[in-house]
Order: structure tokens, then sequence, then C-alpha cells
């Protein structure tokens, strides 16, 4: 008996290690998929538009990728009201629109182009990228939010896609992201829905490459304003990154707060590409299309981004010079990619832009207009967030000082919004930037009517980070491209670096490979470098109400707890929406 037992746990080990060899292949070539899919469909939309002003390859290669992935979210999320998202469905979606991009002509000459530009080096160069961020990013998901709710949302489309009436189950389970869409064939049950990581890791990538790409442009005597800010912008916020436990734990999870961070970055650069574009050349250029549809991404993602598409709007307004078919154009671009979350929105709470009660609608599967009030107070309303305040001591300059107190990071969003304040005043001294640059007019309001967003609308810190750096970051890129710094002697660095290639090459390979080392030694191998580690499991209680058998964290947060899985703290008034069909049917209100 001892010995079939034996026999039996090394047959497991057995395979345990194929899955994991086979898990960890998974991960990696999920990021390549990535980019050979988010790449192309980008480019497309790009050519379609003639859109001219991205035209060195680096600008080029960033902006398509960043537009893929924001138009294959929202497809999924709409594939998601037919279908539920799993990996066959998301990996079809995916190929189909590859498929369509290379119809073009255009398009395939780019790609084609692109691939000889990638020499050996910097092909290498990407590869250890790569593995560093996998490094960082390959561990544990731990944050608090993705555990009450984000693999929830997750695990919802990608088993069952949209259901009606969710926001009953949970109203957390209301807000609409397509970043929960992107990630939800990416961690289908196949592994377990261990990869939770996958997509935000994809993009702190793509922000190391995006540093790297605008480093080689001042090195190279190819620099321009947008290129110090990005590099200005991007060391700020992996600073921040490096000092932040919040931060960290954000990067590592699938968390909408890091793409709609990133984003801010990107539609600001993008915006300073367009009018630098414009100025250097007498062609009528229609290039600020793309900070709008990155704008409109970036609000289906997480509708704290609704400041960078109002002045995103106004930006495009003035670029085409108020032309009628330009501007319907643009509101048509605009409108289908944000019609997705609008109807998901509608089928999961009857609300359009939840937890927001604005055009809401009283249907059988939706809360009643005052719990969504509530539910909306409680994320929105730092008055709210103040236990036990007396009735009579609610003005703001009370709210402000209780809520100064009650984390150490609430001081460091306060810090930020002081020194945003220099650095607008810094700018606004050097009257002749704004007329040489019109950029920086935009990009000034972007960070003002985002600071003001976040204040009066969620005063959290992650909320708003894209913002708090968008006007230290322009400060620092106007101070260096006015001191010519790194363009002068750039030629020399850049042959320097080119020189001595192979040496950093073995450098960076060798500390990879002690890193490595170690974790083998402390046996971190599964958990790092083979297979993403598990998501928390915990011990649940099963209830019932009404027609639903449904599961209760006994810690509060569901993590990947069997579905239904609901807060503890949350009474489940609910049943059935289609007895027959079960859960996938959706829920309508019922008493509990």
């Amino acid at each position: 008996m001892v010995e079939s037992a034996i026999a039996w746990d090394k047959c497991q080990n057995r395979i345990l290690q194929k899955v994991y060899y086979v898990a960890m292949i998974y991960f990696i070539l999920l990021w390549t998929i990535l980019i050979i899919v988010a790449y192309p469909i980008g480019l497309l939309v790009i050519n379609q538009l003639s859109v001219d002003s991205f035209g060195r390859w680096g600008d080029r290669f960033i902006a398509s990728s960043w537009l893929g992935i924001v138009i294959l979210a929202a497809f999924l999320l709409a594939i998601s009201l037919i279908l539920p998202l799993s990996p066959l469905v998301g990996g079809g979606v995916a190929g189909i629109l590859v498929v369509v991009s290379l119809v073009s002509s255009r398009t395939q000459a780019e790609i084609t182009q692109l691939r000889t530009r990638l020499s050996s080096k910097i092909l290498s160069g990407i590869a250890i990228l790569g593995l560093i961020v996998a490094l960082l990013t390959t561990d544990q998901v731990t944050w608090i939010e993705s555990g009450f709710y984000h693999y929830g949302s997750i695990r919802w489309l990608s088993e069952f896609g949209t259901v009606p009436g969710i926001v009953l189950v949970l109203p957390n389970f209301g807000i609409i992201s397509t970043w929960f869409a992107l990630n939800a064939p990416l961690n289908g049950s196949i592994i377990d829905f261990k990869a939770g990581v996958i997509a935000n890791g994809f993009i702190f990538f793509l922000a190391l490459l995006h540093t790297i790409v605008c480093l080689f442009h001042l090195l190279t005597s190819h620099k321009k304003l947008s290129d110090y800010f990005a590099i200005s912008f991007y060391s700020l916020f992996f600073l921040y990154t490096a000092l932040s436990l919040e931060m960290q734990l954000i990067v590592v999870s699938p968390s909408p707060d890091l793409p709609t961070i990133l984003l801010t970055a990107i539609i600001a650069w993008a915006i300073l590409v367009t009018v630098e574009s414009r100025t250097a050349s007498s062609e009528k250029l229609d290039g600020s299309i793309v900070p709008l549809l990155l704008a409109a991404g970036a609000v289906t993602i997480k509708l704290s981004a609704l400041p960078l598409l109002l002045v995103t709007c106004i930006f495009y307004c003035f670029q085409v010079k108020f032309q009628i078919k330009q501007l319907l154009f643009g509101l048509c671009l605009t409108s289908l990619l944000l019609l997705p979350i609008v109807l998901v929105g509608f089928q999961t709470s009857g609300c359009p832009l939840y937890p927001s009660p604005l055009f809401c609608v009283d249907v059988p599967w939706s809360q009643s207009i005052e719990d969504t009030q509530k539910f909306a107070d409680r994320t929105q309303n730092p008055a709210k967030w103040i236990a036990n305040a007396p009735p009579n001591q609610n003005s703001p300059f009370w709210v402000f000082g209780k809520w100064l107190q009650a984390r150490a990071l609430n001081q460091i969003m306060a810090a930020l919004v002081v020194i945003s304040l220099f650095c607008l005043i810094y700018l606004i001294q050097i009257k002749a930037i704004f007329r040489r640059n019109s950029g920086i007019f935009w990009l000034s309001a972007l960070g003002v009517s985002g600071i003001l967003f976040i204040i009066f609308k969620g005063p959290l810190i992650r909320f708003g980070l894209g913002y708090l750096l968008l006007l230290p970051a322009l400060s620092m890129a106007v101070y260096a491209d006015r001191k010519n710094l790194l363009a002068e002697n750039g030629e020399s660095i850049w042959r320097n670096i080119l020189g001595k290639w192979d040496q950093i090459q073995a450098i960076t390979l060798g500390i990879l490979a002690t890193v490595m080392v170690i974790s083998f030694g402390y046996g971190q191998l599964s958990s790092r470098w083979l297979l993403p580690p598990k998501v928390a499991y915990i011990s649940v209680i099963p209830k019932q109400v009404n027609d639903i058998k449904y599961v209760t964290p006994e810690n509060g947060a569901c993590w990947a707890s069997p579905l239904p899985c609901t807060a503890k703290k949350w009474v489940l008034q609910a049943k059935l929406r289609h007895p027959s069909l079960g859960i996938k049917g959706g829920f309508v209100r019922g008493g509990g």
C-alpha cells in the first residue's frame, strides 16, 4: 500500500513537471502572440486612416501596438455578448483580426520592412528585456482588488460571457472593463486561471521598450520633445513603482489601473508627436485621430480616463479645424469603441456607465437606483470613506484633513498635486514654448483636468497616478529639450554601446542566470520560472438563496473560488433569470 502511494506520488510529480514546462511555454508564447496580434491590427488602422504623423518606425510600432491592444480588447468585450471568452474564442477573434489586417498590402509591406530592421542585436536585446520583465512580474497575484472582483469578472467572462444581472451577485461585477475581456481568454480553466498578470506584464514590457526606443532617438540625433517626455514619464513611473508596494502589487495583477496610467503617457506622447509632425511639415496630417482613439480605448478600460477623452476630443476638433466631415468621422470611430461597454453595462446592471446612475434603466436584472447611487458614493465620495463621521462634520476642509491623515499614500498624492502646480507655473512662465509647440498646452490641460477629476471623483493615487506624473514629466522634458541633453554627445555614446554590446549582453545574461540559480535554490522554480503561481485558494461556505446555489469566502475575497461566489458581507437577493439555463442565463431581483 505504501509502495503504491509512493509510486503514485512519483507519477504525479512527473506529470506536474511536464505541466510546469507546458504552462510556462504557454505564458511566454502569449506575450509573443500579443505582439503579433496587436501590432498588425493597430498598423492597419493607422494605414487606413492615412496617418503619417508617426513616421519613425519606433513611434509607429508603439502607437500601432497600443491601438491594437485597445481595439482587440473592445472586440472581445463585444463578442462576450454572444459567446464566452474562452481561449478558443479569444484565439479565433484575434486570428480573424490579424488575417483582416494582413489583407492590406501596405500593412504587409511595413511588417516586412520592420523585420528587416530587426537585427540580431535588437532581437537579443528585446529577448533580454522580456526576461527581465518576466522576472519582475511572474509572481503570485496578491492585490486585494483582484481577489475581490477582478478575477471573478474575468472568470465570468471566460466561462459564460456577459451575464445579465450579474451586478445582483456582487455590485463590483457591474464595473465593466475591456481589460477584463482581454484577460479572459488568457486565463482560461486550462491553466486554472493562474496567468492573471499576462496582460499587465505585456504592457509593462511595452513601456520599457518605448523608453529604449525614445532613448535611441536621442542618441542618434533624431530627438524630439516627445522623446524627452516619454523618457521622463516612464522614469518617474518606474521610480514610483520601485518605491511603492501598492503599485508593485498592481503591476503583478490583472488590475485596469496599470493600463490606464500607461495610456495616459501614451496619449500625451501621441499628442506631442502629432503636433511636432504638423509643425515640421506644410502638409495637413490627421494624426490627431490616434490619441482620440487611444483615449476612447482608455475609457473602455476604466472610467477614470474620462478627462483623457474630453481633452483629446477638444484637441481633435482644433486639429481638424472643426470640419464637419472630420468631426463626424471622429465621432463615429469613438462611438464604435465605446459601444461595447454601453451594451455590456446595460446587460449586466441596466446602467451604461455603471457605477454612475446616469442613464440607468429600471429592468428586472438591475439594482434599484438607490442601491446604485449608494455604491457610487462608496467608490467616489471621500466623505463616505470616513468611518463614524459626525453628521455635522462634512465640510470639504474637514474631509480633506481626515483623508490626508488616513494613509501615507494620500500624503504622497497631495505632494504630487503641489509639485504639479509648481510645474505648471514653470511651464506658464516660459511663454515662448506654448507658441512653438502647442502640444505643451494640451498636455497641461490633460494634467490639470485629470487631477481635478480624481480629486473630486475618487482621490486615490492609483486612480490618478498618470495625471499626477504628467506635468512633472512635461517640465522635465521641456528643460531637457532646452538644454539639448544627451543629444550633443549622443552619437559617440551610441557607438560605444554598440561596440560593447556583446559585453553588455553577457553581463546582463549572467545576472539573470544568477537570479535563476538563486530561485532554484529557494525552491521557487515552479512558481517563478516555469509556472505562474496559483491564485490564492480560500475556504468557502456554501449557501443558497431562492434557486441559486453559491459560495461565500470566509475572508471576504473570492479569488479563484467556484462560481458563483460573492463577498461575505454582501447578502445576495436574486433569483435565476432562466432556471433552465442555470447561472449562465443571468439573474433578476428576488427576495433573499
